[in-house]
């Protein structure tokens, strides 16, 4: 079986800032890139729902991240040696 050399690459994204993200590509249009339907969503009719949120950006690898708490006792502990002041 022979794939087209130009497999689903005829959908892409141009991000306008020099920080790409993701998140900033609205759901209908993530429709659209991923072939879920094959309009684009200008000639789509979508009426957002009331209980469609905000998309909330992805804080990973910033400030904002999740970090855990971990809530166990180390179980090694690092070797701090003590030595004498040379006279």
């Amino acid at each position: 079986m022979k794939f087209p050399v130009k497999l689903s690459r005829e959908r892409w994204v141009e991000y306008a800032s020099n920080f790409p993200e993701a998140g900033d590509i609205s759901p209908d249009w993530h429709m659209w890139l991923s072939r879920i339907v094959q309009e684009p969503p200008t000639e789509m009719n979508i009426q957002p729902q009331k209980w469609w949120g905000e998309p909330i950006p992805n804080f990973s690898g910033t400030v904002k991240g999740y970090k855990t708490y971990n809530t166990t006792t180390p179980k090694l502990y690092a070797w701090e040696p003590t030595v004498k002041a040379r006279e």
